[in-house]
């Protein structure tokens, strides 16, 4: 069943899902210390990937759906593809999510 969900699913986003399921070589600890960091625009949030992420600047724009400026702005930069893929900032985030180093964590703390 999902072999054929995924036959019909155009390549890209075959990946994205691929790259959830995924399993993990190993339990990672959780992300602490979250609660304490403010919420602040999304123009703000980006300014600490600029150096992580290629043109994550550029990609922040207006909504056009019922969503705040930053939360429709968020998904935006979430759901969109890079070029070269491995640039997407969907891939980096997830990436260092996964990575035993949690200081690498820190630029990512507001979005």
């Amino acid at each position: 069943m999902a072999a054929r969900f995924l036959r019909d699913f155009e390549p890209q986003h075959a990946r994205r899902i691929l790259d959830e399921l995924a399993p993990s070589q190993q339990m990672r600890k959780p992300i602490e210390n979250f609660d304490d960091i403010p919420v602040v625009s999304l123009e703000e949030t980006v300014e600490s990937l600029v150096s992580l992420v290629p043109n994550v600047k550029e990609m922040v724009s207006k909504p056009k759906d019922g969503l705040t400026t930053n939360e429709s702005a968020s998904i935006m930069l979430y759901s969109l593809e890079w070029e070269p893929r491995e640039n997407s900032f969907d891939i980096i985030l997830n990436n260092t999510l996964r990575a035993e180093d949690k200081e690498k964590l820190k630029p990512w703390q507001l979005y």
